[in-house]
Parts: C-alpha cells; sequence; structure tokens
C-alpha cells in the first residue's frame, strides 16, 4: 500500500482545490479541506505507531514463560492486527474518495466556473467509512483496555499466591503470618507486559480524537455551503421583493431589509392610532325639512 504512505496534503489535487477556494473568497471552505486531509494525514501516523507496538508485543511474548496468559495475549494481538488491516484498507479508500471528488471539484471549476466549487458539501460522502473506521478503534479501546485489566488480574494473583506460599513457610517455621498487603509492591514482569498495551491505548485514543476531528471538518463543509445558498435566495427574494411583500391590496407587509425601525410603546401609540382612524363613523348630517305653507294646526 504504497499510496497509504504519501501526504494528503501533498497531492497535487488537493493543494489546486484549495487554492482555487482561496482565490475565490472562500477562505473558510479552504481551511476546512485542508484540516480534513491533515486529521487523514494523522490517522495514517497514529496507525503505524499502533502496528509497530504490536510488533514489539508479539518480540516479547515470544519469551513469556506463562503459557496460558500468553497464550490469551497472542490471540488478542492476532485481533488487533487484523483490525489494523481492516483500518489500513478504509484508511485507503477514505484517502481515494477525497481525491476523487477533489479531481470532480477542480475539473468542474474549470468547465462551469466557482459555483461548482460549492461541491465541497460532497465530501460528506466520506463521513460513513470515517465512522465505520471510528468504531474499529473504539472496539480496538475495548480490547486493549480488557487486556490491561487480564494483565492487572494475573500480576495480583501471582502476588498473591506467592505471598501465601510465604505465609505457608512461615507458619511452617512458627513463625507469625506477616501482612503483605501495606508493603510497596515490587516492579512485577505484568508491569513490564502492561506498558506497551498502555501504549496502544493511548494511540489508539488519539486516532479517536483525529476521526472525530475529521468527521467535524465533513459536516462543517457541508453546513458552510447550506448555508451560503440559503443567504443567496434570501438576497434573491429581497431583490425580487424590492423590500416587500404584498398581502392585500391596499396593506403591505415590511421585510426585514427596510433600514427603519420602531420600538416600544411609541409603535403601539402608533398602531392605536391607524386602528381608530381606520374605524371612526362619519357623522350624519340630518336636514330638516321646510313646514308647509298655510298649513294650520
Amino acid at each position: 500500500m504504497e499510496e497509504l504512505n504519501n501526504s494528503m496534503t501533498q497531492e497535487e489535487v488537493i493543494i489546486e482545490l484549495i487554492n482555487l477556494l482561496k482565490q475565490n473568497q472562500m477562505q473558510d471552505k479552504a481551511n476546512g479541506v485542508f484540516e480534513l486531509v491533515s486529521c487523514i494525514d494523522g490517522l495514517q501516523s497514529k496507525l503505524d505507531l499502533v502496528v509497530g507496538e504490536l510488533n514489539s508485543v508479539r518480540e516479547q511474548l515470544a519469551n513469556m514463560e506463562q503459557k496460558s496468559l500468553k497464550d490469551t495475549l497472542l490471540e488478542i494481538v492476532n485481533k488487533m492486527e487484523s483490525r489494523c488491516t481492516e483500518m489500513k484498507t478504509q484508511l485507503l479508500d477514505v484517502k481515494e474518495s477525497v481525491k476523487e471528488k477533489a479531481s470532480e471539484i477542480v475539473a468542474s471549476v474549470k468547465q462551469k466556473g466557482k459555483e461548482a466549487l460549492n461541491r465541497v458539501s460532497e465530501f460528506c460522502g466520506i463521513k460513513d467509512k470515517l465512522v465505520s473506521m471510528r468504531e474499529n478503534v473504539r472496539e480496538s479501546v475495548a480490547d486493549v483496555n480488557r487486556t490491561v485489566a487480564k494483565i492487572d488480574a494475573f500480576g495480583k494473583g501471582i502476588r498473591e499466591a506467592n505471598q501465601k506460599i510465604a505465609n505457608t513457610f512461615r507458619t511452617f517455621a512458627d513463625k507469625e503470618i506477616a501482612d503483605y498487603s501495606m508493603q510497596e509492591k515490587p516492579f512485577s514482569k505484568a508491569e513490564i507486559i502492561k506498558k506497551p498495551w498502555q501504549m496502544k491505548g493511548k494511540l489508539l485514543s488519539s486516532m479517536e480524537l483525529r476521526l472525530d476531528a475529521a468527521i467535524d471538518r465533513v459536516d462543517n463543509l457541508a453546513r458552510d455551503v447550506a448555508l451560503k445558498q440559503m443567504e443567496k435566495k434570501w438576497d434573491e427574494l429581497n431583490e425580487n421583493s424590492h423590500g416587500a411583500i404584498e398581502v392585500v391590496k391596499g396593506d403591505v407587509v415590511p421585510l426585514v431589509s427596510e433600514q427603519k425601525y420602531e420600538y416600544g410603546s411609541e409603535s403601539f401609540d402608533i398602531f392605536q392610532q391607524e386602528q381608530e382612524s381606520r374605524c371612526i363613523v362619519q357623522p350624519i348630517t340630518i336636514k330638516t325639512l321646510p313646514e308647509k305653507e298655510g298649513r294650520s294646526r
């Protein structure tokens, strides 16, 4: 997997895409793409370190005398090596998907113009692959934690067994039973065996953090593009409506683009005056009819 060792930040198509985004005043998206590929590069370096630690553990187990613990740890090492191989395949798939999408976007920009740069939101398509890889990492972390717990339990069992044997001989020699619980624990072989597993746990946890960051960058790219499209539609709506939408003939509802606003009691007084002016009833003039001449009572 020679391509797996290539740095994404040095890929020609990635550099070209980032430069196009910068040239078109899309610095936030350029940063998002750079951070995404940087996270992917970081995953590769951490995965290489985990594999190196597994090889170190395998060499260490070759010299272990306790067969039961040795067999258990070898089984876990084999399982983790298999999972690392799977993660390498997943990571290569992610890299190829990112490069392929970047190539499509760059080609679209050359044909259709800068609007094609909004296709950076399509990097969201790799999210499922990143999530699947994160699940593998989390399972590996759980395996490491269980292994460390087993080594601790084995070490404790050995210490307690040795203490019990020591007290058995003390009893046989008519000596008082010693309380070893208060004594400082010696640095045992179990502690030596546990060290590389603890290191693997830290490396895997660091991988999980980088995967979280990569998933966040993918989500942010999609979210930023969606917001920009919403803003563009809103601006077009304002431009077409000239700042107002006619609802009923004679009544106009102003949009938020109007510059002047009325607030508080003053606006309420104005509102009341307008309502009262609409409800004023015009006075009716009653004319008195003139009396007919010559009419007597």
